[in-house]
């Protein structure tokens, strides 16, 4: 008897433990997607939602407060502007002119015809009380030529806007 109690015993043990459920595999969560310029820069991009990394030059840091920096990739006309985040007091002179990876969450502006119009009708009025005070300025054909590329970015444009991207940074790093 005491055998047999045994034998059960361990058959049962046996059983368990062979039986055990698998693991349920999880996709993990916290992975970031590396977003390229051109992927921002195309009509067809969707921002990923949550954390994202961007790569590239450090091509500006505000001097008044160090709070902002300009980005850019291979292509100097390809460049995203990034904010230090909460929990970052700012950015350092010395990553001007580095390599830096960047981590942040994206934020969309969508400009349309109507956004762009409303920034020529601003401009326009802008100008005319530059000649009525006699303050004039040269920033005009240039901003003119700027809203004139975006009415073209924004005609091209399958999704009927233009995006501009920019980026609030949880964190850095100087590569």
């Amino acid at each position: 008897m005491k055998t047999f109690l045994v034998i059960a015993i361990t058959f049962l043990f046996v059983l368990t433990a062979c039986n055990k459920p698998t693991a349920e595999i999880k996709p993990v969560a916290n992975v970031m997607k590396t977003v390229s310029y051109d992927e921002l820069y195309s009509n067809t991009f969707d921002a990923p939602k949550g954390k994202v990394i961007v790569e590239g030059l450090c091509v500006h840091v505000c001097k008044h407060s160090g709070k902002k920096i300009f980005v850019i990739g291979t292509d100097p006309n390809k460049k995203i502007q990034i904010y230090a985040g909460e929990g970052l007091s700012g950015f350092p002179q010395d990553i001007e002119g580095s390599k830096v990876r960047v981590v942040g969450i994206l934020e969309e502006e969508k400009l349309d015809m109507n956004s762009v119009q409303q920034m020529e009708n601003d401009l326009n009025t802008e100008v005319k009380e530059q000649v009525k005070s006699n303050t004039k300025s040269c920033v005009f054909e240039d901003e003119m030529k700027k809203i004139k590329d975006l009415k073209e970015k924004i005609s091209k444009s399958p999704k009927g806007y233009f995006s501009l991207y920019s980026m609030t940074s949880t964190e850095y790093k100087k590569i």
